[in-house]
């Protein structure tokens, strides 16, 4: 099957999952060079689901909303093999994140059935009604975000499949459809409310029994409240599951807005939170009379996620009543099933030691895994030339003392610092991958033992500077400003190709689909074939930085203070969107949200697919330092739902909540030098980042750093 093309242009890869609604591909659209997810759908006997399948599938992919998968394409091949194209997602499941990591904290359990909640009411206000809301259709991405899955098709699979089975999954199907009737969207919200108790407690509302006994325990049997299993659920989150379980959909909330309303409005901190009083009177309504069970009917248990097969169908025993464990913070570290990996620039960065920092803590609403480690500062010899790099345990930065400096990401302590030939230079931003650190430096490219620091080979040549590189599938690509791109081999540093340009690129090259594209000094932005370093096109704009590419689509800032999107395949603009001052930092493309640093201070939430502003903070430090030196390019760095960027004056860092822009908090280093922050690195808990002659550790949550 890999190989096979559906519709002249999508080609299969690799078999991601396989269920009971058919097959799920990693695929590649030819035509615009992108990589996406293709679901095949077992063919119906007969054509009497085709017209179904074509107005659910067209009803699906109406849906905008970010809590919701996109769809892009549906077809039908001469065999009768029907299929819908998706966005390749990158994350897991929730099954498989509960699985694999235990309980999610009760901020996070609040944060998926949140978003889930959004996307939910985005459906139903669109008559689109779910029917199969379980774990194993819920995506948790790596930057936090929940994508709900299958919107439309498990009605389809219903009509074209045996006419007497129920569809759904028994453990959170609704009472209403083991009656046999179609319901509305309050079936979904029945649904959220088993998948709630089961985030909360690990178990579903009536736990592992036969299918007939899980029908007879939806239409008869209370529930438990979560608190009977868990003890750290507060009595309002108890009232609201409670009220989803109801018996009867009019005892339920009425609409997916209201549940995610009263979600929004629990207090993660407190177990005495005051909870309206019209959900209170539906908790008195959800402890009806039983319905009357209806038996003789067969229930399929669908197994048809996405990304299912990764999980399988194990069911979480039911625990005894304790405090939650904590859901690791192991999304950051560990790779993505499928799919690329994102290659962050950073900005150059100079400067002398700053003093204590201080932190100005400015509503913090989400909390993150536990930290792995406390806060640190440690002392660089030289000045920090270089933004950290955080790989297995470790914390890299390049210094003015010509040397690349590895230190304990735990404690801060020194592990080892070698000097490379040649100097490091004022540019310089390390690449960690497969065990080896990647550097430009003049004159050349070194690669190094990440464990030890010593070098495995040097590239060099008479250009005076090279510039940060990038890594991608075993190639170093690296610009220099002798106005030549380069593409090593990651193993030996063996030329494979040069590719001379008509000015400087001063930025790292972003390498997508098999396509290198860079901003020159020109006012060119250069697409180039990965493989051989040829001219595929290129784009006239007054560009400086790294563009981001996504989803076919290549993002840049530029001089004329606009922030542009291009088709990745031909270079032709598909939208462009001003900001007030000259755009030098580098974009960052997060679930369809384009986030953008400025010189100003300005930190802007695009939405990617047509460039209309979501939210504008401004994060320009407001202390008597704030006018000292020159503003600096910021890239912002997304993780969990969190923008972590510096100020324009590189004095303070701040965490907005990537949804609204609300500040959750602000470091500042309260100095009296030109030092500025460099752009974080994000991970184990931690915050990362250098200013002047030292590297730090924040803690994620609070922005707590170290008072040494």
């Amino acid at each position: 099957m890999a190989g096979r093309i559906l519709a002249g242009r999508y080609q299969l890869d690799q078999l991601l999952g396989r269920g009971g609604m058919g097959e799920v591909w990693a695929a590649h659209d030819t035509v615009i060079r992108r990589h996406v997810a293709v679901k095949l759908l077992r063919p119906s006997e007969g054509d009497d689901g085709t017209d179904l399948f074509l107005r659910e599938a067209r009803m699906a992919g109406g849906l905008n909303h970010p809590g919701v998968v996109t769809i892009y394409d549906i077809g039908q091949e001469p065999d009768g093999t029907r299929f819908l194209v998706m966005e390749l997602l990158h994350g897991r499941d929730l099954s498989a994140a509960m699985r694999d990591e235990g309980l999610p904290t009760l901020a996070d359990a609040l944060d998926w059935a949140v978003q889930t909640a959004d996307a939910l009411a985005a459906a139903h206000a669109a008559r689109i009604v779910h029917r199969d809301l379980k774990p194993a259709n819920l995506m948790l991405t790596h930057a936090g975000n929940i994508k709900i899955l299958d919107f439309g098709i498990a009605h389809y699979t219903s009509t074209v499949t045996q006419a007497s089975r129920i569809i759904g999954t028994p453990h959170y199907m609704p009472p209403e459809r083991l009656l046999g009737k179609a319901g509305d969207g309050r079936g979904d919200l029945y649904s959220l409310g088993c998948l709630l108790h089961e985030l909360l407690t690990g178990s579903t509302p009536f736990g592992d029994l036969d299918t007939v006994a899980l029908m007879y325990a939806h239409l008869h049997r209370t529930p438990e409240p979560p608190s009977a299993r868990s003890l750290d659920v507060p009595a309002a989150l108890d009232q609201l599951v409670l009220a989803l379980l109801a018996k009867d959909p009019d005892d339920r909330p009425s609409t997916a807005d209201q549940v995610r309303d009263h979600l929004r409005a629990l207090t993660v901190a407190s177990s005495t939170v005051v909870h309206p009083k019209s959900l209170s009177a539906a908790v008195e309504r959800a402890a009806g009379t039983p319905l009357p069970v209806v038996l003789g009917q067969s229930v399929r248990t669908a197994d048809d996620s996405t990304h299912e097969a990764a999980s399988g169908d194990t069911t979480i025993a039911a625990p005894v009543p304790v405090k939650r464990p904590r859901l690791a913070d192991t999304l950051l570290e560990s790779s993505p099933p499928y799919g690329l990996h994102a290659s962050l620039p950073t900005p150059p960065v100079q400067g002398t030691p700053p003093t204590a920092p201080t932190v100005r803590a400015l509503n913090p609403t989400k909390r993150f895994a536990a930290a792995t480690s406390t806060p640190w500062t440690r002392k660089i010899g030289g000045s920090t030339l270089s933004a950290p790099v955080v790989a297995d345990g470790n914390i890299y930065v390049c210094g003015s003392d010509d040397r690349v400096h590895a230190l304990d990401a735990a404690t801060g302590s020194g592990r080892w610092a070698c000097a490379i030939r040649g100097y490091i230079g004022f540019h310089p931003s390390q690449v960690v991958v497969g065990g080896t650190i990647y550097i430009g430096g003049s004159p050349g490219v070194y690669a190094l033992n990440a464990a030890t620091g010593t070098e495995q080979w040097a590239y060099t040549t008479r250009d005076e500077r090279f510039y940060p590189p990038v890594v991608a599938d075993g190639t170093v690509y690296i610009s220099s400003d002798g106005l030549k791109m380069y593409a090593l081999d990651a193993a030996t540093g063996a030329e494979q190709w040069v590719q001379s340009t008509s000015s400087r690129i001063e930025s790292s090259p972003v390498v997508a689909d098999g396509t290198v594209y860079v901003c020159s000094s020109n006012g060119r932005v250069y697409a180039m074939d990965a493989g051989t370093g040829g001219t595929r096109w290129t784009h006239r704009a007054d560009a400086y930085s790294s563009p981001a590419v996504a989803n076919g689509t290549v993002y840049f800032g530029s001089g004329d203070n606009r922030l542009y999107a291009l088709d990745a395949a031909t270079g032709t603009e598909r939208w462009a969107h001003r900001a007030y001052t000259t755009l030098e930092a580098s974009p960052v493309v997060v679930d369809g949200t384009v986030y953008l640093g400025c010189m100003d201070g300005l930190v802007h939430a695009l939405d990617a697919a047509t460039g209309a502003e979501q939210w504008i903070v401004d994060t320009a430090d407001s202390s008597e330092h704030a006018d000292d030196g020159d503003d600096h390019r910021s890239s912002p760095v997304v993780i969990e739902r969190t923008v972590y960027i510096t100020s324009n004056d590189g004095n303070a860092l701040s965490a907005l909540d990537a949804t609204t822009g609300a500040k959750r908090w602000t470091h500042t280093s309260g100095n009296d030098d030109f030092s500025t922050f460099s752009t974080p690195a994000v991970a184990n808990g931690m915050v990362y980042i250098t200013k002047g002659d030292k590297a730090h550790a924040l803690n994620a949550t609070t922005g707590a750093g170290s008072t040494a």
